[in-house]
């Protein structure tokens, strides 16, 4: 998986973050860890690289806010996560 598409590095601010660990689990915990800082895509589908040690992971953040600013933009102030 290399191709990343123009869109989602056509802005300053917008990146594009491929995670390699030794499993899944610490792919995912990492970009989940990411998430804490700024928006993202969340984990991609993860993959491997025949003949290269780990698994890969892909996931699209907006550095230009943090994670704190979209929860604060959210409906209620909660992410949504809120009924009503």
């Amino acid at each position: 998986m290399t191709f990343i598409n123009p869109i989602h590095i056509s802005a300053p601010g917008l990146v594009v973050l491929e995670v390699v660990a030794g499993d899944e689990e610490t792919a995912r915990t990492a970009v989940e860890t990411l998430e804490r800082l700024w928006p993202t895509s969340g984990p991609s589908v993860p993959w491997r690289v025949p003949g290269e040690e780990g698994v890969h992971v892909r996931t699209f953040a907006d550095i230009r806010r943090t994670a704190e600013d979209v929860w604060a933009e959210a409906p209620c102030g909660d992410g949504g996560l809120t009924a009503g």
